[in-house]
């Protein structure tokens, strides 16, 4: 291990324990034994930064969140994630399909099939469903838009409300693994077939063990690199914070990754019987996979 590995894990369990100065200090000492080192100098503003003002929630500062989405890795992503559900869509074309969390609609836009008789986009971010909307206005697809949680919809959607296809592109994740199943449940029991994009992230056993500090470090290094004009923007706007918050017991967790496996047996649990995994895209987090899902 590197001197300024070490520093990087000193400061990461320090901010942990909250102690902002230290942990500023010792990111510090890490970026001047490797200036060039994109996390250790933006990691070092930001803490930096972060004494002298509060921690804000990372979606609420959108033009990162934007330069982060369509810049870097994300635009090989979703290509390939496009191609992947048009594959899904022509082998068994769907009439009603129910996109759960469908953001600013950079995953379905794409790939929308052009004979649905139903669509219905769940998302609880309003700016993000606003945009959706505006695209799928300019179109011939009958759309119904709600702006709610899958565990709002749950409650509220018409209890015989059927569609030939759910899909959730990165955003299952954000349910709390004790939630999930149940909600997966209940989709199963409104349509046959759920499609779900999700990173193969591997698990850790401790929040501030070295193993996973380091193997964030080596991730986010990968990440950042792929960011040149927009850099500063995204590390400081979006993905140092995202980072940080990986380490934070104080913050409510935005989600909830593991393995493509794990994904498997929940699906399994909530009662689908055929799983087919397809490997998307090396993102650089975490390598994206396609599941098909079905009865």
């Amino acid at each position: 291990m590197t001197p300024q590995q070490t520093h990087f894990i000193t400061s990461i369990r320090a901010f942990g324990e909250q102690d902002l100065e230290k942990a500023a200090q010792e990111m510090k000492a890490a970026h001047q034994l490797e200036p060039s080192h994109p996390v250790f100098h933006y990691a070092s503003v930001y803490l930096e930064q972060l004494q002298s003002s509060s921690k804000t929630h990372v979606y609420e500062i959108g033009s990162a969140f934007a330069a982060f989405i369509r810049g870097g890795g994300n635009i090989g992503l979703y290509e390939s994630l496009t191609h992947a559900l048009q594959k899904v869509y022509s082998k068994e074309p769907p009439a009603r399909l129910l996109d759960i969390g469908v953001g600013d609609g950079m995953a379905l836009l794409p790939a929308l099939p052009h004979d649905l008789t139903q669509l219905d986009v769940l998302e609880p971010s309003a700016p993000m469903l606003q945009t959706t909307c505006d695209a799928l206005a300019q179109g011939d697809v009958p759309f119904q838009p709600w702006n709610l949680t899958l565990k709002e919809f749950i409650h509220k959607a018409p209890s015989d409300a059927r569609w030939d296809l759910c899909q959730a592109t990165f955003s299952l994740q954000s349910i709390e693994p004790k939630d999930r199943v149940e909600q997966l449940s209940w989709v199963r029991s409104h349509s046959s077939r759920l499609v779900l994009a999700e990173f193969d992230v591997p698990t850790f056993t401790e929040m501030w063990g070295e193993d996973r500090i380091l193997h964030v470090l080596a991730r986010y290094e990968q990440g950042l690199s792929e960011y040149t004009d927009t850099q500063e923007e995204v590390a400081l706007g979006f993905l140092v914070p995202v980072m940080l918050g990986y380490f934070d017991p104080t913050q409510a967790r935005t989600n909830y990754e593991h393995t493509i496996d794990e994904w498997e047996s929940q699906l399994r649990e909530a009662g689908y019987t055929t799983i087919h995994k397809t490997h998307v895209y090396p993102y650089w987090w975490a390598n994206a996979y396609l599941v098909e899902a079905s009865l």
